[in-house]
């Protein structure tokens, strides 16, 4: 199947890029105030999800503004962050970091008494890695990869950023099985192009994903500008986005 082939049948509400089209900040405000479902990234290597108050601002904001809400804990393609910051196990470095955060999210879920009922996790490999349409996704994302050179410089230099982040953290003391602090940005670089390709087959993935709010903490930009067309020319209007601690955000009406 051609790069061509995969862009068009992945389509779906997507329209040609405009440059005077409103950005994915605009489209979260109005899919939030419409009650469109939330997906919230929280990240098992990001100190900022460790605090009882950052998790219970960030949950609070889901059950206040949508009636369905999937929680993505990258759990699985962990393991490709971890085995580039050389874990001897990125397998279980990358389920144990994941289980401790899905803990702490129970126990402040628990204290604020919010629903399992409405918020549920992303299984990765029950609801998207069986998926034909995640498998066209990655396709067509590692093929725009190795074309686009921006995409690539965005990826790689994001992916770094991100490992030496976690290569630090060992060096300090951090209990893993590590066994080399080199990094591997083309192995970290796998993380983040799944989840790119997460993100353009969710609608395929979930009933009432038509569209959807992808929630942060801060400012995603290759996640962004790829929504945006900024590398393949495609505006994708179904995904809007919302960081809570970026002065994008603004109140919603």
């Amino acid at each position: 199947m051609t790069s061509t082939m995969i862009s068009t049948e992945l389509a779906g509400s997507m329209d040609s890029l405009d440059l005077h089209d409103d950005d994915v900040y605009a489209d979260g405000q109005m899919y939030l105030r419409q009650k469109r479902p939330l997906v919230i990234g929280i990240s098992p290597g990001n100190p900022y999800y460790y605090k009882d108050s950052n998790l219970e601002r960030l949950l609070l904001f889901a059950e206040q503004h949508a009636e369905e809400v999937k929680m993505f804990l990258p759990d699985v393609i962990g393991q490709h962050n971890y085995r580039a910051v050389g874990s001897a196990n990125p397998e279980r470095s990358s389920r144990v970091k994941a289980n401790r955060l899905r803990n702490k999210v129970k126990s402040v879920m628990s204290a604020n008494n919010l629903s399992n009922r409405k918020f549920k996790y992303v299984d990765w490999v029950k609801d998207i890695e069986s998926m034909p349409e995640y498998e066209q996704s990655l396709v067509y994302i590692r093929e725009l990869y190795a074309t686009n050179e921006t995409l690539r410089e965005d990826v790689r230099e994001t992916t770094e950023a991100a490992l030496c982040c976690m290569a630090r953290g060992r060096t300090k003391g951090e209990n893993d099985d590590s066994t080399s602090v080199e990094i591997d940005i083309e192995e970290g670089a796998n993380y983040l192009l799944k989840e790119l390709a997460f993100f353009l087959c969710l609608q395929s993935a979930y009933d009432n994903f038509e569209q959807f709010v992808m929630i942060y903490h801060r400012d995603w930009p290759v996640l962004e500008n790829f929504f945006h067309g900024h590398y393949d020319g495609v505006r994708r209007r179904y995904m809007g986005y919302m960081a809570l601690d970026c002065e994008k955000m603004v109140p919603v009406a």
